[in-house]
């Protein structure tokens, strides 16, 4: 799933080790961000329009 979201431009920010308890253990959380100004530089996803509101 890192591999993917790396290939489509976001960007690895942190890892929360240990974050979530779930089935009887611990599990690590990737955090990953994807900046509105990558977003409409990147032509990969030209004929995708998305509006960014803060």
């Amino acid at each position: 799933m890192m591999k993917m979201h790396k290939h489509y431009g976001f960007t690895h920010v942190a890892t929360f080790k240990d974050y979530i308890y779930k089935y009887d253990q611990f599990h690590d959380v990737e955090y990953f961000e994807l900046l509105a100004s990558d977003w409409t530089e990147c032509t990969k996803f030209h004929k995708f329009i998305s509006t960014f509101i803060l």
